[in-house]
C-alpha cells in the first residue's frame, strides 16, 4: 500500500483521521469487486475465443492514498520494477513460465519501462478527471511481443477529515495482470514490432503536455499571484512540476530501452547484409527476437 508522506506520518495519530482512512479502505474494497468483474471479462474478451496458449506471469493489486499537493507515481514505479525482478530475475518454478520468460529476456528492460510509463500516464490522466464519485480505466498494453499488461485503475478524490480537513485526498486501486500469449507472440515477433512500440510511446506524451498546460495556467492565475510566495496553490504548483519530471523521466527511460533494441536489430541486419566471411550466426549477432523465435518453433 502506498501513502504520501503526510498520510504516512499521520497514520494512527488521530482518531478521526484513522476512521477516515478506514472508511476509505472499506469503500474501495466494495467498489473494487464491482470493477474487477468487468476487468476479468475485458481480459477474457481481449483473447477473443480462447485463452489456450496463454501464460499468466503475474497478477497483483495495489492501493494508494495521497494528498493532492504530494501526488507522486514513484511508489507504483517501484512496484512494477519489483514485479519485473520477480519474473525475469528469478527462476520460475513452473517450467512453461520459465521457458516463456527466457524467450522474452531480451525485452525485459523495454517491457518494464513501457509498463511504468503507461501506468504513470494513466494514473495522472485519471487523477485530473472531474467526478463526484469513482472513475476507472481498463487498458491492455503490449509491453513485449506476445506480452500484455492488463490494467485496471480505480480513482476517487475525497475531502479530508480531522487533521487534514478540507485537503484533497486521492485514492487509487490498481489491479494488473501480465499475460504472455504464444499466438500473439507469433504475430509480433517480427522486426516491425519495435517501430510500433516507439510510435505508441510518442502518443503517450499527450499527458505531459496537459499537465504542463495546467501548471502554466496555475502560475498565471490571479489566486496564485495573490497568494504570495507560499500556500496551497504554490505547493500544488511545485507538485505539478514534480509530476512533469516523473513523466519525462519515465518517457525517456522507455525511449532509451526501445532504441537500444532497435539499434541491436539494425546492427544485426547490416551484418547479415554484408554476409561476413567468418560465418557469424544470427544468435552470435544478438538479434533481440532470436530466443523468442526459437521458443515459438519448439512449441
Amino acid at each position: 500500500m502506498g501513502k504520501s508522506p503526510t498520510i504516512k506520518n499521520l497514520n494512527g495519530t488521530n482518531e478521526e483521521f484513522t476512521k477516515f482512512m478506514n472508511d476509505l479502505d472499506a469503500d474501495i474494497s466494495k467498489v473494487a469487486e464491482k470493477y474487477r468483474t468487468e476487468f476479468d471479462m475485458s481480459v477474457k474478451a481481449f483473447y477473443t475465443d480462447t485463452m489456450d496458449g496463454c501464460i499468466q506471469l503475474e497478477s497483483k493489486e495495489h492501493r494508494d492514498y495521497q494528498l493532492e499537493t504530494e501526488f507522486s507515481m514513484e511508489t507504483i514505479g517501484q512496484v512494477i520494477k519489483k514485479t519485473s525482478d520477480e519474473i525475469f530475475g528469478e527462476e520460475q518454478k513452473d517450467s512453461e513460465k520459465q521457458k516463456a520468460v527466457s524467450a522474452l529476456q531480451n525485452y525485459t528492460k523495454m517491457a518494464t519501462s513501457i509498463a511504468i510509463n503507461f501506468l504513470k500516464n494513466a494514473l495522472v490522466s485519471l487523477r485530473w478527471k472531474e467526478s463526484a464519485g469513482y472513475t476507472y480505466d481498463i487498458q491492455h498494453v503490449s509491453v513485449g511481443p506476445g506480452l500484455t499488461m492488463h490494467m485496471l485503475i480505480v480513482d476517487r478524490m475525497y475531502v479530508g477529515r480531522g487533521i487534514i480537513e478540507n485537503k484533497k485526498v486521492f485514492q487509487n486501486f490498481i489491479c494488473y495482470r501480465l499475460i504472455f500469449s504464444k499466438k500473439k507472440a507469433g504475430a509480433e515477433a517480427d522486426v516491425e514490432y519495435l517501430d510500433t512500440q516507439m510510435s505508441n510511446l510518442r502518443d503517450s506524451n499527450e499527458t505531459y503536455k496537459e499537465i504542463q498546460k495546467q501548471w502554466i495556467d496555475l502560475l498565471k492565475s490571479k489566486e496564485y499571484i495573490m497568494e504570495g510566495k507560499t500556500g496551497d496553490l504554490h505547493d500544488l504548483g511545485m507538485n505539478l512540476q514534480l509530476i512533469m519530471g516523473e513523466l519525462k523521466s519515465s518517457y525517456e527511460e522507455a525511449y532509451r530501452a526501445i532504441q537500444e533494441l532497435i539499434a541491436k536489430q539494425d546492427g544485426a541486419a547490416n551484418l547479415m547484409l554484408k554476409h561476413t566471411a567468418d560465418g557469424t550466426s544470427a544468435v552470435e549477432m544478438d538479434i533481440p527476437n532470436v530466443p523468442l523465435l526459437s521458443y515459438l518453433r519448439e512449441v
